[in-house]
């Protein structure tokens, strides 16, 4: 299947409106194959060629979207501030649509996971900081940081992001900053 095809763009473009109308309303794990096909209007084994079901559809728009993320990090930028500067503006482009995927009724971990994808890129640096913590312990600090930003992007995103996104910068690099202080 040549996903460059304007059909199979097509088609998967419409699954994928189909799916976010549904969690807008419903959670993804009551999100039906039949629901998305009728409102797609498309039959299921047209659906099966793009995805196994509605949990699917949410895993590959996440992966898309950090993907996205992922390749816009690819430059070698010096710091924190300009990885989260590129997220939050990418998150304020498509506001809605990270609103709906981090809903309790899509992926409530979503926000977590994009603050991983941009940590992932200065752990190195985490790493050299910290020589002494084992690699579980970094794992574990890392998660700390992970889930504790996540849960601020999350509250922004609900919240209609209404704080600026160098607000939110700011009070994310100052709070990991505290923490990460504790264990120097």
């Amino acid at each position: 299947m040549n996903i460059t095809d304007a059909r199979v763009i097509g088609t998967r473009k419409a699954i994928r409106e189909s799916f976010l109308k549904l969690l807008q309303n419903k959670p993804v794990s009551r999100i039906t194959v039949k629901e998305i096909c009728e409102m797609s209007r498309i039959n299921r084994s047209t659906f099966y060629k793009h995805y196994r079901d509605s949990l699917d559809v949410l895993e590959k728009m996440e992966e898309e979207i950090l993907d996205k993320l992922a390749v816009s990090l690819q430059p070698a930028l010096p710091r924190m501030d300009d990885y989260l500067d590129m997220a939050l503006t990418e998150m304020s482009i498509q506001g809605d649509l990270y609103l709906i995927l981090a809903s309790e009724h899509g992926d409530p971990d979503f926000p977590a996971k994009i603050f991983r994808r941009c940590y992932q890129t200065v752990f190195p640096r985490f790493q050299r900081k910290f020589p002494d913590l084992t690699a579980a312990q970094r794992e574990l600090v890392y998660q700390y940081l992970a889930k504790g930003s996540g849960g601020i992007l999350f509250g922004w995103i609900r919240g209609g992001m209404q704080e600026s996104k160098e607000t939110v910068i700011d009070l994310l690099l100052r709070l990991n900053e505290g923490a990460v202080s504790v264990l120097e």
